[in-house]
């Protein structure tokens, strides 16, 4: 049938059409998003040295705070106000972390980090590829073929063009008749129901 090779037409073609994209991809890395790689790949890289750290204590020594007990907990807000009143206007913990000693696997992490975040710029890249390519060859293919086999195949283009059309949107006979038939019913239900409502 027409319809079923089309569609094997247009389904073969978006399939090659995916696999340049997957091919594209196994190349080498690469991006022009270098902002967005640059910071994915910085978070990255804090985030895997913050979890091989111990979690702080959030115990405050009395010293520090004569007014508050040596067993009161206290938020970050807390430390970075009190590094504040020290003359260390810290802004986030993250900035804390330049005080630790470099991490001994610092080289590792880093390639860990690179990979991770070139994944996720090459996955977002991919979330939105595959879709545009399975749009434009598969269901934009499809249209435009089932339009240019309709054009040909009906000959709705060309000398015979109109009166191909007329033919095409004529009613058959038998569905006129019908048609007239139970218009004229209707009609005479609809007069019916004004006799009888003004009984």
């Amino acid at each position: 049938m027409a319809i079923e090779r089309m569609l094997d037409e247009v389904s073969s073609k978006t399939r090659d059409e995916i696999k340049i994209q997957c091919v594209m991809e196994k190349r080498r890395p690469f991006t022009m998003n270098e902002h967005y790689f640059i910071q994915s790949k910085s978070d990255k890289f804090t985030s895997l040295v913050n979890r091989r750290r111990a979690p702080p204590s959030a115990r405050i020594p009395a010293s520090l705070s004569p007014t508050a007990s040596s067993t009161a907990k206290w938020t970050q807000s807390d430390f970075l106000t009190v590094l504040a009143a020290y003359g260390f206007p810290v802004k986030s913990f993250d900035d804390l972390a330049r005080l630790y000693d470099p991490d001994k696997y610092e080289e590792e992490l880093r390639v860990i980090s690179d990979v991770l975040a070139y994944f996720k710029v090459a996955y977002k890249r991919m979330i939105d590829a595959i879709p545009m390519r399975i749009e434009q060859h598969f269901i934009h293919g499809f249209y435009e073929m089932m339009k240019d086999q309709l054009i040909s195949e009906l000959g709705l283009v060309g000398e015979s063009g109109l009166k191909n059309c007329e033919m095409f949107s004529a009613d058959n006979p038998d569905v006129r008749a019908q048609r007239e038939h139970l218009m004229r019913q209707r009609d005479i239900l609809i007069k019916a129901t004004e006799i009888l409502a003004g009984i």
